[in-house]
């Protein structure tokens, strides 16, 4: 049986030139206890790369914020 969750896991990614803090969430537990990972770029196409990307791909699809 396959199951599908109702609630979509995050990542709150914050970026400033080549450093990345990442806060992963974990089940049951609030976001500010959760780990924070420090991504440094080193090389191109690394795990920093890897985040960078999708984070910006997650912008290219928000739309403007009404109100």
């Amino acid at each position: 049986m396959s199951r599908e969750p109702t609630e979509h896991a995050y990542n709150s990614v914050f970026r400033a030139d080549d450093d990345a803090p990442v806060n992963d969430q974990v089940w049951g537990m609030n976001t500010w206890c959760a780990p924070v990972r420090h991504l440094r770029r080193n090389d191109s196409g690394g795990m920093f790369d890897t985040y960078a990307e999708g984070f910006h791909a997650v912008g290219k699809t928000a739309g403007p914020v009404e109100g």
